[in-house]
């Protein structure tokens, strides 16, 4: 018998482009000790506070999991508003639900959370994994563990985000049937398949190129898994009969069978509705460990994270007429072409032309980049360049407009250890930006809210348990700069105020207030 990593790192090696994996249940119960489908119902079921034997709904539908799922969660709409189990949660989320199936939706995916756990009995093929060379990840799984193993990967949650994305297959990974970060996003009920099926044409047009240009190997799937036949149906619909022998080969079904001592990779055929065949290889196997080290052991010249930087960048260019504020712009001339193996730029005979790149950026980029984790610009141009136009100092600078400008004047050494200017700060802004001096004084609210600060310290022992309160969004901002500091998580803070982040609240300068409170916290106060 032919060697097994011999013969799958041959037959990988007739196509130009790395595989992409398609990831079923099967991979996260085996590394994250999940529950199959009927088990996460099932160990869901007692959170159901007094309803009907699991068993009822189970014969009710004969086993037939999304009618369950359905079942499940129209009984559980009245349970999570009446039981005072839920109160705390009625109270806090009551206003977000968007639908009738959406408490049981929240309510499954906190219990998800709460059984994932790697097995560390299995380390050493996890190792393994997080190893493998793939262009990409499409899946069918809620939960977070292939985020995990590839954290450079892109994520984009649900059919949505996938059908109005930016088409770039590389370093993505495609969770079509939802999140558990995004609740109201999974597929789980009959009603969802519905809708999920009804899409499915357009998620096979969008899936298209990538069958047909890259190896596709199925791990932790069945090969007669009815939401992965269906999905191979709406795309050979898309394709005429000569193009769909060009799937030939390209189909690799991956199936733990534990009499497999070695892995084995053989031949088959996949028989769809209307006669129509499929020539795919199938391997199996008991052990995942020799199936990595060939993905492992494929070759790629560049990070994934870089290759996706550069073709969102080029994407940028193709889709603007204007130049990319995301893109640092630089002279060519002197590059030892001899030695360089990938360049990509454009000769600048003018100084002028190259600042060009940070014109556009306005108010809204500003506020996005500094709540962004790594700043997308350089500082020094942002300094001289952009804020002198956003803000241009004034006689009272106190009057000018709430702008956060601490991570650029910090970056470049600006702020002593008490956020106070220093003498090159005051030379850097003086008669130039209209920095605000009087922080963080001015971003308090007004005088009759300062006066509620006991109340709100009493009432709130963290930001998050602020914002997780039934308080509307303007009493947030309010509260905010009057909690202790000791209590504010700047990450929490930094990804609520991103989460906010619109054109609307842009122009709200109580917003804007928050944002400048976190960009000075964050960037230039120190003690």
């Amino acid at each position: 018998m032919p060697d097994f990593k011999q013969s799958l790192a041959t037959h990988l090696s007739q196509f130009k482009t790395n595989p992409y994996i398609f990831v079923g249940s099967g991979l996260s119960r085996r590394y994250y000790n999940l529950p199959t489908w009927m088990d996460l119902l099932r160990g869901f079921f007692p959170n159901m506070h007094g309803a009907t034997d699991f068993n009822y709904y189970i014969s009710q539908y004969n086993g037939h999991a999304p009618q369950i799922a359905s079942a499940m969660a129209n009984d559980f709409f009245d349970i999570w508003w009446k039981n005072p189990a839920f109160a705390k949660r009625t109270k806090a989320l009551g206003g977000k639900m968007k639908g009738k199936h959406s408490p049981f939706k929240y309510e499954l995916c906190e219990y998800l959370k709460t059984q994932s756990k790697v097995n560390v009995a299995l380390q050493t093929e996890i190792d393994l994994f997080k190893k493998i060379v793939v262009d990409g990840i499409i899946t069918t799984n809620y939960d977070d563990f292939l985020e995990q193993m590839f954290p450079d990967f892109k994520p984009y949650i649900g059919q949505r985000q996938l059908l109005f994305a930016e088409f770039m297959p590389i370093g993505e990974i495609y969770k079509i049937h939802g999140c558990i970060s995004d609740y109201d996003s999974i597929v789980l009920t009959h009603e969802d398949y519905t809708n999920f099926n009804d899409r499915n044409a357009y998620l096979a047009a969008k899936l298209l190129t990538i069958f047909v240009e890259h190896p596709i190997i199925f791990l932790g799937y069945s090969i007669t898994d009815e939401n992965i036949n269906e999905i191979l149906d709406a795309i050979i619909k898309c394709l005429d009969g000569q193009n769909a022998a060009n799937l030939k080969d390209r189909l690799i079904f991956v199936e733990w069978d534990k009499t497999k001592l070695t892995p084995e990779l053989s031949d088959s055929t996949l028989f769809r509705p209307g006669n129509q065949s499929l020539q795919i290889k199938k391997i199996a196997l008991d052990s995942f460990s020799e199936l990595f080290e060939v993905l492992a052991s494929a070759k790629r010249q560049y990070s994934v994270k870089l290759l996706r930087q550069f073709k969102d960048a080029v994407v940028q260019i193709v889709k603007t007429n204007g130049p990319s504020n995301k893109m640092y712009v630089g002279d060519v001339d002197g590059i030892d072409e001899e030695n360089i193996q990938f360049v990509a730029g454009v000769g600048i005979a003018d100084q002028a032309v190259r600042e060009q790149g940070y014109v556009g950026v306005q108010f809204y980029d500003i506020f996005k980049d500094i709540l962004s984790e790594k700043s997308a610009y350089l500082s020094t141009p942002i300094v001289e360049k952009v804020l002198p136009n956003l803000v241009p100092a004034r006689k009272n600078n106190t009057k000018a407009p709430f702008i956060p400008m601490c991570r650029y004047l910090a970056d470049l050494g600006y702020f002593d250890e008490n956020g106070v200017l220093t003498a090159d700060g005051v030379v850097a802004t003086r008669d130039k930006i209209a920095f605000r001096n009087d922080m963080p004084k001015s971003l308090l609210p007004s005088g009759s809210y300062q006066n509620h600060k006991p109340q709100v310290n009493r009432r709130f022992k963290s930001l998050t348990e602020l914002l997780e309160s039934q308080t509307d969004f303007l009493h947030i901002l309010y509260y905010i700069p009057l909690l202790d500091r000791k209590k504010i998580d700047l990450e929490v803070l930094r990804k609520w105020l991103l989460s906010e982040l619109n054109e609307k609240n842009a122009q709200n300068t109580h917003y804007r207030k928050i944002v400048c409170y976190y960009d000075y916290l964050k960037h230039a106060f120190k003690a």
